[in-house]
């Protein structure tokens, strides 16, 4: 199967699979709360969409933000001319986003991405209302150590090649971390972290992807956080 552009790719592939669909996706929003009517939030790093049309259907205020033209585009034919998509990089200032506009802030497996992650979360803290609420889900250092690098305790750049994304093989660059700075950079940037989650995957897994769900059942994959605003 070809694609026009590695969005439309992963737009495909991501829509069912396993780490996303029955492992991320369902751990990420256990953690919203019960009610998003009227919520102001900023899905930062929001890919094709996915998140941010679940949110906006039940009734949040949506700003999406991506740095590929590409996962925007797609993004906003997702969310159906409603929400507001905007194409930027989470590593520059958000100067669209007035101080203390959104209440909460939602960035799924993003921040790896990020070398440096002070910048970033200060933002996020400057357009976050008091007493709002950070959540994003990230690689989880364990499993980033598996990958690769030589110092668990420093902040490394990592390339995978992922393959499955049509014809030609894409490298792809992150950052790898310890956990111990994960909680520096937050308390850092003005947040008290109120919950650590390491999911494990849903039980429909089993039947779906079966090796999958062995391996996610006894070694983490991703972590989430949970921080209020200080």
């Amino acid at each position: 199967m070809e694609f026009d552009s590695f969005a439309a790719a992963y737009d495909h592939f991501s829509r069912d699979n396993a780490y996303n669909e029955q492992y991320e996706r369902p751990a990420m929003r256990a953690l919203l709360p019960e009610s998003l009517q009227g919520l102001r939030i900023l899905d930062a790093g929001c890919a094709v969409g996915y998140h941010a049309a679940w949110m906006q259907e039940r009734g949040a205020r949506v700003v999406a933000v991506d740095n590929d033209p590409s996962m925007v585009e797609l993004a906003q034919r997702r969310l159906g001319g409603e929400g507001r998509v905007v194409l930027a990089d989470l590593g520059q200032p958000l100067g669209f986003l007035d101080e203390g506009s959104v209440d909460l802030v939602f960035c799924s497996l993003t921040m790896h991405y990020l070398a440096d992650w002070k910048s970033t979360l200060k933002e996020f803290h400057r357009v976050l209302a008091d007493g709002g609420r950070l959540l994003f889900s990230t690689h989880h250092p364990c499993a980033d150590h598996s990958w690769g690098g030589s110092d668990y305790f420093a902040v490394e750049r990592l390339t995978q090649i992922w393959s499955e994304f049509g014809p030609s093989p894409y490298e792809m660059v992150f950052y790898r971390r310890p956990l111990s700075a994960m909680v520096a950079d937050l308390g850092g940037a003005g947040f008290q972290i109120e919950r650590i989650v390491e999911p494990g995957p849903q039980p429909q897994m089993q039947h779906t992807a079966r090796e999958t769900f062995a391996k996610l059942s006894h070694h983490p994959w991703f972590i989430l956080f949970q921080a209020m605003r200080l």
